[in-house]
């Protein structure tokens, strides 16, 4: 089953109340078809509205779509204002976790070791830090998201690599802020961490960003 997405756009889903799903502007005010399904299908839709997985986290404040939302549809990121505050958010708690978290840690932990280390190996310590946290955290969330997404369960091969639910962008938003975080690290401490440290933080922003592409055909539904 496949069909059009047109006019999707998340501040008016928002405003909806339904700022965490994908919806056409003509069929916001419509619980039967939240998906732009045409009306034959509606049925189905029924089976499965009850399974929607909306994004977990927080919704994202009205005022931050808005303003996102030009650039959302200038680089066809249709989903890009769901989940921007969480791109921040995720950004900042790296942070956090560089300057507070790893220093404390690894002090108590070796206090004879991290203290006596040079900047740059201190530095380079702190990021791996942060890397082994943002893995660890982004596994647990995915393997989560796979036990618990029925509306991801219920489709078919193609909606799992094209698709989109609400937990499936709260990941792609949380793992965009990690590579946020990681670019400006690699480009601040280029000297330390290496070019190809730096070309990787690039290339995995991209990617990460790329899942809030909005594709003309929507995944089918087993």
């Amino acid at each position: 089953m496949n069909f059009v997405v047109k006019g999707f756009s998340p501040v008016a889903a928002s405003e909806a109340g339904k700022n965490l799903a994908i919806v056409p502007r003509e069929s916001l005010q419509d619980d039967l078809n939240p998906q732009g399904l045409p009306s034959a299908d509606n049925d189905q839709l029924k089976r499965k509205r009850r399974f929607r997985m909306r994004d977990p986290f927080l919704a994202a404040p009205l005022i931050v779509t808005k303003a996102t939302q030009p650039i959302a549809n200038a680089l066809n990121l249709q989903t890009l204002p769901l989940h921007v505050h969480e791109i921040v958010l995720a950004f900042s708690f790296y942070q956090s976790i560089n300057l507070l978290v790893s220093p404390a840690i690894s002090t108590w932990l070796f206090p004879n070791v991290y203290h006596h280390l040079p900047k740059r190996t201190r530095i380079n310590w702190d990021v791996h830090f942060v890397s082994l946290v943002q893995s660890s955290l982004i596994t647990l969330l995915a393997l989560w998201v796979i036990r618990t997404d029925q509306e991801r369960r219920d489709m078919d091969w193609t909606g799992r690599v094209w698709g989109y639910t609400g937990a499936t962008g709260m990941i792609q938003g949380f793992s965009a802020g990690y590579f946020l975080w990681d670019l400006m690290m690699s480009t601040r401490h280029v000297s330390v961490l290496g070019w190809g440290s730096l070309a990787h933080a690039v290339s995995a922003l991209i990617v990460s960003t790329l899942g809030f592409v909005s594709f003309q055909s929507s995944p089918s539904y087993r």
